[in-house]
């Protein structure tokens, strides 16, 4: 059964910017109050605890939400970020370089958007029942502005225990 992963914003880059690894927001979190996770900069983390992973799933459906002024192009990417180290570690942050998604990556749907639509367009049609096999990721190539993304996903993502 899927589940929305909650919406999030997602900010502008170029074509060549950072894409961002998606998780369930209320589920699981990065760093900041509330987190269960422990980093993951050196590894294994220092006493162990909770590392989270993009793994493979499915998109029921994704509602992407324009900033009612700027428009672009929608990248989805199948992909999963590192679980550890310095850069491209999705545990730690949620972003990975463009290199890393072109050499581990595959491109599932890019979809062009308009920014002065005021509600949500429902990107079904592009992204119903896409199964991913590494995780789900999310790119906004735009001169500037935001996006909010409330992804529906069928599995996508687990929390391990790593002893330290």
């Amino acid at each position: 059964m899927s589940q929305t992963w909650f919406s999030r914003s997602i900010a502008a880059v170029a074509s060549s910017g950072v894409v961002t690894q998606l998780f369930p927001t209320a589920l699981i979190r990065a760093g900041g109050v509330g987190s269960d996770l422990v980093s993951t900069s050196t590894y294994p983390p220092v006493g162990g605890g909770l590392v989270r992973r993009p793994t493979k799933g499915r998109t029921e459906k994704i509602l992407v939400t324009p900033d009612g002024i700027n428009g672009g192009i929608v990248e989805f990417w199948d992909v999963a970020g590192l679980d550890r180290g310095a850069s491209n570690n999705v545990n730690d942050s949620d972003t990975m370089t463009d290199a890393f998604v072109t050499a581990n990556g595959r491109l599932i749907a890019k979809i062009r958007i308009t920014g002065t639509a005021s509600q949500s367009s429902e990107l079904a049609t592009y992204c119903h029942h896409v199964e991913f096999d590494f995780g789900l990721a999310i790119r906004f190539v735009s001169g500037s502005g935001t996006i909010d993304v409330s992804p529906f996903v069928e599995e996508g993502f687990m929390k391990s225990y790593v002893v330290g």
